[in-house]
């Protein structure tokens, strides 16, 4: 387990990109998301990567 002040937290107004980018810059595969102080939610490098693809095959489906 990761000491408290050496984990990388995500805010919940973040963007997915700029969190994609700080778990990239620090080798880090899931952060928690905060909300005023508050712990909310947990995102992870591998959901968040599944969640574009999918959009991404959404919208030539669409497009098709």
């Amino acid at each position: 387990m990761q000491p408290r002040d050496r984990i990388e937290w995500a805010q919940a107004d973040e963007s997915a990109l700029g969190i994609l980018e700080r778990m990239q810059m620090k080798d880090v595969n899931q952060m928690p998301v905060l909300r005023d102080q508050q712990v909310v939610g947990m995102v992870s490098r591998d959901g968040m990567l599944r969640v574009i693809q999918t959009r991404l095959q959404l919208e030539r489906f669409a497009h098709a």
